[in-house]
Parts: C-alpha cells; sequence; structure tokens
C-alpha cells in the first residue's frame, strides 16, 4: 500500500520531510533568510519610538492649547506627562529587548547620574518634610515627569542629528506671528474676558500663555536655533536662521525684559568666543538700539534702556514689575527653612502669610507692589532655595556646571553632535541662569519642557566614548560623508545604523561584531 501511494503522487510524511528540507536548502543558497523579529529588531523600534517622541514633544509643548480658564499650562502640563508615560514604556522596551550596554555607558557619566539621583530623592524627602505635603506631591510627580523624560532623551540621544532641532522653527515662527498680531490688535483668536486683560498687550498670549511665558520660551528657542545655524550647512542653515530671527522677534514684541537680557547675554558670549571683533560689533548694536530706545519708543529695548534711570531715582516696584514682595517672601521661607525648605510646590500656599507677616518687618517701599497671591516668586534662584533648601540649590548649580563642562570635550570625539554640544553648553547655561533672575522658567511646561530636552540632548551628544570602544575606532578609516536629515539614521535588520553611502554597517559595527 505504501508503494501504491507513491507512485499514484501521494509522498509518504518521510518524503514530505526530504522535499520540505531539500527546498529549504536551495532557498538558504540562494540567500533567502526567514524574516525572525528579533530581539534586536524590537528594541530598534522601541529607540526609533523614543526620538519620534521626543520630537514630536517639541512640538506638542510649543502649540498644546484647550478651552477654559487656563487654556495654555495645565494642557501643555497634561501632554509633558503623557510623554513620560509613553517613554516610560518605550524605554524599557528598548532595554528589555536591547540589552543594558547602552545603560552601562550612560552609567558612566558619574557627575550626571549623581545629580539625577540627587535630584530625585532631594524631592522625595523634602516631600515628606513639606509645609503642605498634598501640593508637594503633585510637584513630585512633574519632578518625576521630568526625571524619565531627560533619561529617555540621554538615552536615544545619539541616534538624534542636529538637523532634528529644526522642528522647533515652525513652531517658532507661529507663536511669533500670533503674539504680534494680538500685540497690535489685528486678529485674536481667543476671548479673554472672562480672565479680565485689559490690555493688548496682556492679551499677546501666543500659544503659549502670558507676554512673559512667550518670551520665555522664545528666548531659549533663539539661542538654540542660532548654535544651530552656525552648526548646519546648506539650507538647513539657513531654515535655522530664519527660525533664530523670527524667535528673537517674538522676544521683541512679548516686551520682556527678561528675555531681551537672556539673549542679549548668550549673544554676548558667543560673539567673545568668536572674536574680540564679533564682540565689539555686538556690543556697539546693543548700545545703539539702548541709546535710540531713549528717544523712540521700541518694544522691548525701551523697557530695557530706562532700567539705569529706575535704579538712580530708587523705583524698585517699576524695576521689578511690582514683583518685590514675592521676592521677599522666598527670601523668608528660605530664612525660616534654609536646609529642607517648605517643600516642593509650597510656595503658593505660604506667600500670603509670609507677605502679611514681613509687611510689619520690612519698609512699605519695599513690600509695595501688585495686590496679588503670586504662585511663583517670578526668580527660580530664590524659588528653589525657598522650597528645596540649600541642597536642592546646589543640585541645580551643579547640573548647569556638568552641561558647561561640556565644552571641554570638544577635542576628544570627532563626532559631529559633539562638537555642536560642546558649542552650546555655555550659551545654553547662561540662558537658563540669566532668564531664572526674574522668571520662572522650571515652573511652567512650555519652558521647563524645552530645557529638559536640550539638556539631555547637550550631555548626550557631548558624552565621550568608553576608553574601550574608542580604541576599536581607527582613525586612519576616512568617514563617509552623511547628509544632515531630521530624522535618525537608518537601521539595519539587527538594529545596527548603516552607512548612508553603502547601505551596509559602519566600520566600528563590524570591528565590534
Amino acid at each position: 500500500m505504501h508503494d501504491q501511494r507513491s507512485v499514484a503522487g501521494d509522498p509518504s510524511p518521510s518524503s514530505r520531510l526530504r522535499m520540505a528540507l531539500a527546498s529549504l536548502t536551495t532557498l538558504t543558497h540562494r540567500g533567502y533568510t526567514p524574516r525572525v523579529s528579533s530581539h534586536s529588531t524590537v528594541a530598534a523600534r522601541a529607540e526609533r519610538a523614543l526620538v519620534f517622541a521626543a520630537a514630536g514633544g517639541l512640538i506638542l509643548l510649543g502649540v498644546a492649547f484647550a478651552p477654559g480658564l487656563d487654556m495654555f499650562r495645565a494642557p501643555k502640563e497634561a501632554a509633558m506627562r503623557a510623554q513620560a508615560i509613553i517613554s516610560v514604556f518605550a524605554l524599557a522596551v528598548a532595554i528589555v529587548y536591547g540589552g543594558t550596554s547602552r545603560i552601562r555607558q550612560l552609567l558612566r557619566e558619574r557627575g550626571v547620574i549623581a545629580i539625577l539621583g540627587g535630584a530625585v530623592l532631594w524631592s522625595i524627602i523634602t516631600t515628606l518634610t513639606s509645609q503642605q505635603r498634598i501640593l508637594s506631591i503633585q510637584a513630585l510627580v512633574t519632578i518625576l515627569c521630568s526625571a524619565i523624560l531627560f533619561v529617555a532623551v540621554w538615552y536615544v540621544a545619539r541616534d538624534v542629528p542636529v538637523a532634528a532641532l529644526l522642528v522647533l522653527v515652525p513652531i517658532v515662527v507661529v507663536n511669533t506671528l500670533l503674539a504680534a498680531l494680538q500685540e497690535f490688535s489685528i486678529w485674536n483668536p481667543f476671548d479673554f474676558r472672562a480672565a479680565e486683560l485689559q490690555t493688548a498687550h496682556l492679551r499677546a498670549s501666543a500659544l503659549i500663555g502670558n507676554p512673559n511665558d512667550v518670551g520665555g520660551y522664545l528666548a531659549i528657542c533663539a539661542v538654540v536655533l542660532f548654535g544651530a545655524s552656525e552648526f548646519l550647512r546648506g539650507r538647513l542653515r539657513w531654515i535655522a536662521a530664519i527660525g533664530a530671527f523670527a524667535a528673537l522677534a517674538g522676544v521683541i514684541v512679548s516686551q520682556s525684559r527678561t528675555a531681551v537680557i537672556t539673549v542679549a547675554a548668550a549673544a554676548a558670549f558667543i560673539g567673545v568666543r568668536r572674536s574680540w571683533k564679533t564682540a565689539l560689533v555686538v556690543t556697539l548694536l546693543v548700545i545703539a538700539l539702548l541709546v535710540v530706545a531713549t528717544r523712540i519708543d521700541l518694544p522691548a529695548f525701551t523697557r530695557v534702556a530706562r532700567i539705569p534711570e529706575q535704579l538712580m531715582r530708587g523705583d524698585w516696584d517699576v524695576l521689578f514689575s511690582d514683583r518685590l514682595p514675592a521676592f521677599v517672601a522666598a527670601y523668608g521661607m528660605f530664612r525660616d527653612h534654609p536646609f529642607l525648605g517648605v517643600g516642593p510646590g509650597a510656595y503658593k500656599y505660604l506667600y500670603m502669610s509670609y507677605r502679611i507677616h514681613l509687611s510689619e518687618i520690612y519698609s512699605a517701599r519695599l513690600m509695595r507692589g501688585a495686590g496679588v497671591n503670586f504662585a511663583e516668586a517670578h526668580n527660580d534662584h530664590l524659588q528653589l532655595l525657598a522650597e528645596t533648601g540649600l541642597p536642592g540649590y546646589a543640585l541645580f548649580v551643579a547640573a548647569c556646571v556638568v552641561i558647561a563642562l561640556r565644552v571641554r570635550r570638544k577635542g576628544e570625539s570627532d563626532d559631529e553632535r559633539a562638537q555642536f554640544a560642546a558649542q552650546l553648553a555655555i550659551p545654553f547655561v547662561i540662558t537658563v541662569a540669566v532668564l531664572a533672575l526674574a522668571f520662572f522658567p522650571l515652573q511652567i511646561a512650555a519652558t521647563r519642557h524645552l530645557l529638559v530636552t536640550m539638556s539631555a540632548l547637550i550631555l548626550g551628544w557631548g558624552a565621550a566614548p568608553h576608553p574601550a570602544l574608542r580604541a576599536t575606532l581607527s582613525p586612519q578609516t576616512p568617514r563617509a560623508p552623511r547628509r544632515a536629515g531630521i530624522l535618525p539614521a537608518s537601521r539595519g535588520r539587527a538594529g545596527r545604523p548603516l552607512s548612508s553611502a553603502t547601505g551596509e554597517p559602519d566600520e566600528g559595527q563590524r570591528r565590534t561584531r
């Protein structure tokens, strides 16, 4: 019967198995490889998701709003937390399926790890000892989300090209144009009558918030895009330059003195670093603008030009825009709680009681100001001291120092992103430090998200390779030319970067394999 089935064309099971093995052998010899979803492929997709989440966050946080009394800050905070939730899952998948090699490389950055871990740990401690624990728990959630975003962007910074920062350009242009239309009462898509904003200037919110929020956000964008315009080449350089000038125009429209001074300070440092002639030109240009602003009413510049006159007259309330009571209250909280502070997010709850108490101690001239209950100190240096004590502020200063020290690694790597990180590090730190003198970039999601993302990119781009990895890279091997693109580099089946010229794994990848 067996022979009859075989003759009739119905092969036996053993014959079928031999035929299948022969077919598979033939296909294998011809170069066919069965498509199997490997762990490295899943990890590569998770890392790509993190890259797109980082770029999408930069876009979303610049335009997110929702109808209601708080149209801008609350929706942006929700968007930032949503990105943190997505990022933590994608990061977990990337680590589980991709191994811990990248994590071990990041752990070698002991200074960054110490500051990040110290900030989270100290936030938990000050929350437990807070004067208003419910508010501090909400602030702790924000801090944890910021830490997650930092780690996620830091993890994939090696896959993010410098040109990815150009996603900020359309956001900057849209916000600048809308702020100008609102400032000059041409068109305003929002109804602020419920908020009782009487002047057109206060209604110039763009898609960020109030004019100070707009100025602070665009000041950071101006410094970042100006740095990118110095580094990129070709059309990308012009796109970055257009974005930088659009951001500068938005800063002027916002009439925020703090934002103007911030951009001027960063520009002065960049000019000094380039050459003394450039620094001289920048200085003379600023002086000329201030002189003209004393004669002609120029937005923002006139307010800056009046600062010396206000100092000589002693008009402190006008000079600080009626925010002196907020400064004094923050100092009072720090004086009473110098080590642990009053707790993250507790400033808004304790401000009015401190103002009433300090009004009996300090002169009325010093405590005179707007009769409002300040939720922020309008000075992040003082607010960090008030809410987290001296150790919390020391962690902030240490973070700025670690970022600034990336400039020392300029010659340690031939990676173009490392060169850009070293070039941008100090101007970025100057921007943060000056902006925090009379603003609160760490307290609102739009600016906080931008600062966290840029800090992670600068530290990730500027990370020096481990000596063992550096030894595998041959300096004699010529690097294939690579066009700067907005999307991350293409990856092969196993998640390895591919050479843009040949589509094969890079020389370093072949050697490490």
